[in-house]
């Protein structure tokens, strides 16, 4: 249970109920229970969560290791995801990473960068204001090099806008 709530606190507050059951495991059993205990509520089948909640959940995340985001079991905050895969310091905790491009500049990173997340379940590079950053201007780049693969065979979620590989 407090997996599932740690998944919705850190990426999908705000997400389609359904939507959410069919990407992380027990989640239909979960949500209801989570539901009476008042820590989210639904709302027209959208997940929602007081802003607290939220906050509580994120610092669950950080807590053992405040300062060393390449241990934590989800990342969301562009700047810690773009420490992470330049420096490579990701590590088998990682389980989820929701990266919104329309923060971030041009990033890189390595084939290196993901071979320690063997634990890696979910993942997400998105635009939150469209194919553009969020001031405007034009859209910002995830350079991907070639001989790139996910290590974790436990991926279960990969949402990729404007992948840049060819098939």
């Amino acid at each position: 249970m407090q997996k599932v709530l740690l998944d919705i606190t850190c990426f999908f507050r705000g997400c389609d109920k359904n939507d959410v059951t069919r990407v992380i495991e027990h989640a239909e059993i979960s949500i209801p229970v989570l539901c009476e205990k008042n820590l989210i509520t639904l709302y027209y089948n959208y997940i929602e969560m007081h802003d607290l909640i939220q906050k509580m959940g994120r610092e669950i995340v950080r807590h053992k290791h405040p300062k060393e985001p390449g241990k934590w079991s989800r990342l969301w905050d562009h700047g810690d995801i773009s420490l992470v895969l330049r420096k490579n310091t990701g590590t088998e905790a990682i389980e989820g990473i929701f990266l919104d491009m329309s923060r971030a500049r041009v990033m890189e990173f390595t084939p290196e960068a993901f071979s320690k997340m063997k634990g890696l379940r979910l993942f997400k590079v998105y635009w939150s204001c469209g194919f553009t950053n969020c001031s405007g201007g034009e859209c910002t780049k995830l350079l991907v090099p070639k001989g790139f693969e996910f290590p974790s065979y436990d991926l279960r979620y990969l949402h990729w806008e404007g992948y840049p590989l060819e098939s």
